[in-house]
């Protein structure tokens, strides 16, 4: 809620009265924002299941859980390098600095139609690449 009303006060211009009434201008922005919120809570989720699957360990305790853990995330990071600039820079934004979708398309200055395009295909991407890790590993 306190998005959409911080929205409306910085831009109350974007209120078309030829298209509805302000109550259901504000009820449709909120729903929109409760809509996002769960498809990144989502993604967030499936994320968060590959990053697991290349770095199982829990939080580093002794010195060689510290170095494994280092090791462990300097994978994630070369597995990040295999996508593509453009793809690996909206998960950076959304995954380890929080942005949400609409925030990465005005941060870039790109579409939002376009962030989430490179967001699903960053994904899939990323599954594929720890798919043929995992298949790599087996056959060593």
């Amino acid at each position: 809620m306190q998005d959409v009303l911080l929205a409306v006060w910085r831009h109350p211009e974007r209120f078309n009265g030829a298209r509805g009434t302000v109550r259901g201008w504000m009820m449709g922005a909120v729903h929109h924002k409760a809509v996002d919120y769960v498809r990144r809570s989502a993604a967030r989720q499936r994320l968060h299941g590959i990053l697991v699957a290349a770095h199982p360990h829990p939080v580093a305790k002794s010195v060689e859980e510290q170095v494994f853990s280092q090791f462990r995330e300097q994978q994630v990071w070369q597995i990040l390098r295999q996508l593509s600039s453009k793809q690996r820079v909206v998960l950076i934004l959304a995954y380890y600095r929080g942005h949400t979708q609409g925030e990465i398309a005005l941060i870039l200055g790109i579409p939002l139609g376009t962030v989430k395009t490179r967001t699903h295909a960053a994904m899939h991407r990323l599954a594929d690449v720890l798919r043929e890790a995992q298949v790599d590993n087996r056959l060593t």
